[in-house]
């Protein structure tokens, strides 16, 4: 049955996606068999989809309990499960959840709110701030952690970014609740696990638990309107230990496919050692080989090597001890695929983009792209021609003098090849620094009035239209969460008014961009700053900018070779339609092989022929490919294997590619 708006909306605020019976009886089956756990909870209980899947691997007498923020769904749920209690609470103000020992089986699926929604005014969820509090209160009574445990759950929850989603301290309360012995199952986002933000809960899984399994789904076909592959994690909860000391763990690492789905459970379809279904599946696990067929693959991993991006950090993070960092020594981590192709990779040394000068961020975020965003129509001595969005009528124009729009890069298909010519971008952005409307002069600060001029007719009816206008749901512009923050208030007189962008950063005005979601191999495209001309890249892209442009130059080759579009198709997250989502984290984290001064040079010229020609030809690759690897034993052995590599990727997820 489709969703209406308004349950859509509500599901939304709370973070509700619910796992419905097929993905709860899938982590079941991958709970460690023949175990009766004698207390079993779920902090995010939701429908209860989860702890009915497993309420009969409970012991006679289990202690089943379910928390549920959302009272109606809590009553629901209690209908559901008779055998269980279900209260509606907070699950970090909850004095339920505190037992003598902990918990034998944690299973959930948190709720994935994002921080701007935490954070908005409207939103029925405590504030981001309000549950790292609780969460800070709850671990302090939690009597059955050790010292040393407790000590590391206080130190991430004080140090996870504010920029993180509610799923982190729920995964923080989730795992200080399982006693040591005990198992934690949960469901993920594949691109959660990926994001930089979740790096301390990587490092709290590697230091307090065993990973057992994580299971994938391929094709994004668990949930309805999936946009992302979920994985299912099941961890076996064991005392703390130095990170040192989880180098020799495996994972047994599962994709399975939607042709496996069927009308029963997850893996109908499933045939292996002449069992089928469900006891295919249990058989494929007590076995724990390496296996493959159509529709999956079983692996058994390091499980270190499933978080290279948090144990490739070059800085030592505030939630990490010294002791972990130095015993690490900013050890490199290759894919797992491309380690096994580079058998010599031990003893082969790397380098990052960071060791170029280069930096790594994310483009321009408006908040309100129909507002700020305007399509040139065309231009006359100082002035734009602009149309403006459909709000305002999309048949219309307004006359903008020039230096209140900077040409943008929106989206890829704005740029031919791989360089950005500044008269080909059609979009340009609203950008207002120091005028303002001339009924604003009368809420400024004094400061402010002596700073500000008047703008332009065109403008003023503009942005004033824009003021009254509401959007379906009733909310104006300036009423947008990532609008909101342009106002800066003093005794409430104005600084800065909702239609001021920030000021631009050097991640607004790179000197390169790379696709965030992409349907083919990620390329780099190269941007031609100047202050004449500056060009503005959306936030629909990875940025990168450094301090010389020989550093620009060595980066435009890094990042359009084979290596690099390899690389980043094993270390990135595949949405359900095939696309590859590629973070400012992934970018960062990318290995070289250490390129020598003549090396850099040279890939300097290459990226500089690449900004001249505004592409790469097949010559020009091979000669990038040839002088990255140039320091690799049988270098061109390794690059047929790395390009048959990326061609198996693009492959799996539908994508082209042609050297």
């Amino acid at each position: 049955m489709k969703k209406t708006d308004s349950t859509f909306s509500h599901q939304k605020r709370f973070g509700q996606y619910f796992s419905g019976d097929k993905v709860a009886a899938l982590l079941s089956l991958l709970l460690p068999q023949g175990l009766q756990y004698g207390s079993i909870i779920d902090p995010m209980v939701g429908k209860g989809d989860l702890l009915s899947a497993v309420a009969t691997k409970g012991s006679k007498n289990a202690k089943i309990l379910g928390v549920e923020i959302d009272e109606p769904v809590a009553v629901s749920c209690q209908k559901r499960l008779s055998q269980a209690d279900i209260i509606c609470e907070d699950a970090f103000q909850s004095s339920d959840v505190i037992t003598e020992k902990g918990w034998d089986l944690v299973i959930t699926n948190p709720p994935y709110v994002r921080y701007q929604l935490q954070n908005d005014d409207n939103s029925v969820m405590p504030t981001g701030n309000t549950i790292r509090g609780n969460l800070f209160t709850l671990l302090n009574q939690f009597s059955y952690l050790d010292t040393e445990e407790k000590q590391l759950l206080l130190q991430i929850t004080h140090n996870y970014s504010g920029l993180s989603d509610m799923a982190v301290p729920s995964w923080i309360l989730c795992a200080s609740l399982v006693k040591v012995g005990g198992i934690l199952a949960i469901v993920v986002p594949e691109t959660w696990l990926s994001r930089e933000y979740a790096r301390p809960i990587q490092y709290l899984l590697l230091k307090t638990f065993d990973v057992l399994t994580i299971a994938r789904d391929v094709n994004a076909c668990w949930f309805d309107n999936a946009l992302v592959r979920t994985c299912l994690i099941v961890a076996k909860k064991k005392k703390i230990i130095p990170l040192s000391e989880a180098s020799g763990e495996k994972t047994l690492f599962i994709d399975l496919g939607a042709g496996l789905v069927g009308e029963r459970s997850l893996v109908d379809n499933l045939t292996w050692n002449g069992l089928s279904g469900e006891k295919a599946l249990i058989d494929l696990l007590a076995s724990k080989v390496n296996a493959a067929d159509n529709d999956f693959a079983l692996e058994n991993r390091c499980t270190m090597s499933l978080f290279p991006q948090m144990l490739a950090s070059r800085r030592m993070p505030k939630w990490m001890s010294s002791g972990d960092f130095q015993a690490q020594n900013n050890a490199f981590q290759l894919p797992p695929e491309l380690d096994s192709i580079l058998c010599d990779a031990t003893k082969q040394a790397y380098m990052t983009l960071d060791d170029l000068g280069i930096h790594c961020g994310q483009g321009l975020r408006s908040g309100a792209n129909e507002f700020f965003y305007l399509e040139i129509a065309g231009e006359a001595d100082d002035k734009y021609s602009l149309f403006t969005s459909k709000w305002f009528g999309r048949e219309r124009t307004i006359e903008v003098p020039k230096k209140f729009i900077i040409r943008c890069v929106q989206n890829r298909r704005q740029v031919t090849g791989l360089v950005a010519n500044p008269q080909g971008l059609e979009t340009g952005v609203l950008y207002l620094q120091d005028h303002i409307r001339p009924q604003d002069f009368n809420v400024c600060t004094h400061n402010a009035t002596e700073r500000y001029k008047v703008l332009p007719s065109a403008l003023n009816d503009y942005i004033s239209a824009a003021e009254k206008y509401k959007n379906p749901r009733g909310i104006s512009f300036r009423e947008y969460s990532a609008v909101r923050p342009n106002e800066k208030k003093v005794n409430c007189q104005y600084e800065r008014f909702w239609y001021m962008l920030p000021q631009l950063a050097p991640r607004h005005l790179p000197n390169l961009c790379i696709t965030r979601v992409s349907s083919t191999a990620a390329d780099c495209v190269y941007i031609p700053q100047s202050r004449e001309n500056p060009i503005a890249v959306d936030a629909n892209f990875v940025t990168l900018w450094g301090s010389s442009e020989e550093a620009i130059k060595i980066c435009l080759a890094l990042l359009n070779s084979t290596w690099s579009k390899c690389y980043l198709e094993l270390l990135c997250t595949v949405m359900g339609g095939g696309a590859l989502k590629i973070e400012a984290s992934h970018v960062r984290q990318l290995l070289f092989p250490q390129l020598n001064h003549r090396q850099l040079q040279r890939l300097s010229k290459y990226g500089i022929t690449i900004a001249k020609w505004q592409k790469i030809t097949p010559e020009l690759l091979n000669a990038i490919d040839a002088t990255i690897l140039e320091s690799v034993t049988d270098k061109e052995s390794l690059l047929v294997q790395i390009r048959t590599l990326l061609r198996k990727k693009l492959q799996e997820r539908g994508a082209k590619y042609e050297l």
